[in-house]
């Protein structure tokens, strides 16, 4: 309760309690006494306290479309979190600690200021979806290689001058989105990817480009 009272302050107005978190939605979702969801949807948040890490049970973290600077390190300690969405902020760097979270299924990043992501990242072994379109990256880690389980990825509108060959390793990726950066060229090992469905832009009338914000689950 006590993060709950420091969120409200902060917003300006009371939480309310919703039976079923969804993107776009204001309020906390509560099983078992437990706190497992939180949408701060569009609430003109600029900041997030350091008791957040306290949601230890937290499952989905909705905090897209707000005017945040920066995350807590102590993002870290949702360790049972599945679905992040931090997306059309102003984020200038996500912490090391995000490296924390190794049940994280879903990461949406884009639309933020991002020249960099940490190492730790690339260690999120069961991330499916990885959306960072629309940041100011400048290239990508060898270790991308690591994200054995993603399904889909979108570093679009970037300033990619490169593509690492460890890509080839994400055997498992189907939609892989790298539109709009700076390349000339891609790796040969972009061939080991057996499973891949769209290597494309992500046109906004396709209902199955799962990366495009529109359809993004």
């Amino acid at each position: 309760m006590n993060v709950i009272e420091e969120l409200e302050e902060i917003i300006g107005r009371k939480l309310p309690q919703v039976v079923e978190m969804k993107s776009d939605t204001f309020g906390v979702t509560v099983e078992h006494e437990r706190v497992v969801g939180l949408g701060l949807y569009k609430k003109g948040v600029t900041s997030l306290p350091e008791s957040i890490g306290d949601l230890t049970n937290l499952h989905h973290l909705y905090v897209h479309y707000n005017q945040l600077e920066s995350i807590p390190e102590t993002i870290g300690n949702l360790t049972n979190l599945l679905n992040l969405y931090v997306h059309n902020n102003e984020l200038t760097s996500v912490p090391d600690t995000i490296g924390n979270l190794s049940n994280l299924r879903m990461l949406r990043v884009y639309n933020n200021q991002l020249t960099s992501v940490p190492e730790s990242l690339w260690s999120l072994r069961n991330l499916d979806y990885l959306n960072v379109e629309g940041n100011q990256l400048t290239s990508l880690s060898e270790s991308i290689g690591n994200l054995g389980s993603i399904i889909a990825v979108n570093f679009s509108k970037n300033q990619l001058k490169s593509v690492p060959e460890t890509i080839g390793n994400l055997t498992n990726v189907q939609y892989l989105y790298l539109f709009s950066n700076q390349l000339t060229s891609v790796p040969e090992s972009i061939g080991n990817l057996t499973n891949l469905r769209k290597l494309r832009p992500c046109w906004p009338e396709d209902p199955h480009s799962f990366l495009c914000p529109s359809a993004f689950p």
